[in-house]
């Protein structure tokens, strides 16, 4: 009978140890989040928009807004008083920041899929990082 006592107490240490290292991953995770979240899943910042968007577009920055439920009649603004494209893309993405309670990559992903903005290569490249 001292087999079957042996196997209960392995199967009893390699459960607790399991938990263990379950919970000292989540731990880690916890620790820090940036290593575990992909893009999409943290919020977007200026600068993230401005270096993986802005330098991708020209004139779709507009659809783009529009998709991204900004007004048309500000969009026109920017454009007035912006000289550059990538000018007009910051004021844009500044301004949906603001207005939009919950940006998120996925909504920015959305927009970039839409026919009007029709840009499905860059939104792949944003799914991926």
């Amino acid at each position: 009978g001292a087999g079957v006592v042996e196997g209960q107490s392995w199967s009893h240490a390699a459960g607790s140890e399991a938990g263990h290292n379950e919970r000292e991953s989540q731990d880690k995770i916890r620790q820090n989040p940036g290593v575990a979240a992909s893009t999409q899943h943290g919020v977007p910042t200026l600068k993230d928009l401005m270096e993986k968007v802005a330098v991708k577009l020209s004139d779709e920055w507009q659809q783009l807004g529009i998709q991204l439920n900004l007004d048309q009649e500000l969009l026109r603004r920017i454009e007035l008083t912006t000289r550059d494209t990538l000018g007009c893309c910051r004021e844009m993405f500044n301004q949906w920041l603001r207005k939009e309670h919950d940006p998120s990559w996925d909504k920015i992903i959305k927009a970039l899929k839409t026919q009007s903005v029709d840009q499905p290569r860059l939104a792949r490249d944003l799914e991926e990082q």
